[in-house]
């Protein structure tokens, strides 16, 4: 039948969630470029030469499965094996090689407010598209 009323209600349904889907993929996507941004300049940097290879080492990952779309942010080998240390800190060894109340480096946390601010953000984002 032509003119089924429910096959067309069917076929519209199917067309408005291929488009939010799609425009929440974009949304995904534009806000993980915008937190990798904050995050590469929030970074903790290494003064004098060579300083800087953790920061060029965060990179951004999309990932779609499920349904779901999603957006992750990490920082690429070798320098993977810095990113607790620097966020949360750690102790180090004083010259003689034992623990002592000065050898504990303070971490600089950034990845916790850029996981913040995109998580908001893209909320807010989500629900402006889910309004249109």
């Amino acid at each position: 039948m032509p003119n089924d009323p429910g096959r067309t209600l069917v076929a519209q349904m199917q067309q408005y969630t291929a488009e939010v889907t799609a425009e929440i993929d974009r949304t995904v996507a534009d806000v993980g470029q915008q937190a990798l941004a904050m995050l590469k300049a929030d970074a903790p940097r290494k003064k004098g030469k060579g300083g800087g290879k953790y920061r060029r080492s965060l990179t951004m990952e999309l990932s779609k499965g499920n349904g779901k779309a999603g957006c992750i942010a990490y920082a690429k080998a070798p320098h993977y094996r810095l990113t607790h240390l620097l966020e949360n800190g750690h102790r180090t060894r004083l010259k003689s090689g034992i623990y002592g109340k000065k050898s504990f480096v303070t971490g600089k946390p950034h990845f916790a407010p850029v996981q913040a601010w995109a998580d908001e953000e893209l909320l807010r984002r989500i629900e402006e598209v889910l309004q249109k």
